[in-house]
């Protein structure tokens, strides 16, 4: 089996990484004996064909992992294809580790006709549309926790009341009239709070989400009156 491990997060390549060694690599004479870990930047054609071609000794298959696969010489590059073209891994766990590809590279397109792909991307950063998604999902609790989130980032409330404002205005083609002229009327009484100082900020948005959410969640989806 071959493996591409790719993406710009470290932690999480190396938390995939780890999980591939405790699972092929059980006994430990293993470490010793059918492990073994080149770098991309400076390896030696000849020495990484002969750890390809090598059969496992304590375990059922070897492991070898390539470090900074995106740095490799073109000559190293074609072992690995023409290793990978012949069909002969069965006795091989192959790791490819990279930060990434520049562009239209062609050997990390032909890897992808031969490698299972572990992209490791950054975790993207949560908006106030995460909230509304919630919302959808009927999930008050989990929309709560994403706009303390939010909050703690330094989003400004009345940038928050904004987007929050777009999402009501789109659901008003599933409510009925009169919920969604409640909830425009809730988010007036939100703006005046913030901007009034009546109620903390935070607190205000709070209490907003959750009355629009029970009023999405009784008697919300009925057709609306005209």
């Amino acid at each position: 089996m071959t493996y591409l491990v790719f993406g710009p997060d470290a932690a999480q390549k190396e938390t995939k990484i780890a999980e591939l060694k405790k699972k092929h690599l059980a006994e430990r004479e293993a470490l010793s004996f059918d492990y073994d870990v080149f770098d991309g930047r400076k390896m030696d054609p000849q020495i990484l064909r002969q750890a390809l071609l090598a059969l496992p000794v304590f375990s059922p298959k070897r492991f070898i992992l390539v470090r900074e696969s995106h740095k490799l010489s073109e000559h190293n590059r074609k072992v690995i294809m023409d290793f990978l073209a012949s069909g002969r891994q069965d006795h091989l766990v192959f790791v490819l580790e990279a930060e990434g590809f520049k562009g239209r590279d062609s050997f990390f397109a032909a890897l992808k006709t031969h490698a299972q792909l572990i992209e490791a991307a950054l975790p993207r950063a949560a908006n106030v549309f995460d909230v509304t998604r919630a919302m959808s999902r009927h999930q008050p609790s989990q929309a709560l926790k994403i706009l303390h989130g939010l909050l703690s980032d330094g989003q400004h409330p009345l940038q928050l009341l904004g987007g929050l404002i777009w999402f009501w205005k789109e659901q008003k083609r599933v409510l009925s009239k009169d919920v969604f002229e409640d909830g425009l009327r809730a988010f007036q009484e939100t703006d005046l709070n913030i901007k009034r100082s009546r109620l903390y900020p935070d607190y205000a948005l709070e209490v907003l989400i959750v009355r629009l959410c029970r009023m999405m969640s009784s008697k919300t989806r009925a057709a609306r009156t005209v």
